[in-house]
C-alpha cells in the first residue's frame, strides 16, 4: 500500500512540476521562461540574420504575428497592388534620408 501511494505521489510531484513556468529576475513568470534583462536563444542562430518579432506582452516569435509581415533587404514576393506598399497609413508623410 505505501508503495502505491508513493508512486501516486511521485505522479502527482512530476505533472506539476513540468507544468511550471521559470523566471530569471522575474518573481512570478508568465511564460515557460521569462526574463528580465538580456537573453542569448541559441536555436535563433542561423547564418543568416533572422527577423525577431515580440508581441505587446514581450513573447519573442521567429515568425511575424498573422496580418504583419516585414520587408526583407532581399525582396519580396506574392505582394498585392494597393495592399502592399511602401509608404504610411497615417496622414505623415514618409522620410527618405542619405
Amino acid at each position: 500500500m505505501r508503495g502505491k501511494i508513493l508512486v501516486v505521489a511521485m505522479l502527482i510531484a512530476t505533472s506539476s512540476i513540468d507544468a511550471q513556468n521559470v523566471g530569471i529576475g522575474v518573481p512570478a513568470p508568465t511564460e515557460k521562461l521569462d526574463v528580465l534583462g538580456t537573453a542569448r536563444l541559441r536555436n535563433l542562430a542561423s547564418p543568416n540574420y533572422q527577423v525577431v518579432y515580440a508581441d505587446p506582452n514581450g513573447v519573442l516569435t521567429i515568425n511575424a504575428p498573422a496580418g504583419r509581415q516585414a520587408w526583407m533587404v532581399y525582396g519580396n514576393a506574392g505582394l498585392t497592388t494597393g495592399t502592399h506598399f511602401l509608404g504610411t497609413t497615417d496622414a505623415v508623410a514618409l522620410d527618405f534620408r542619405t
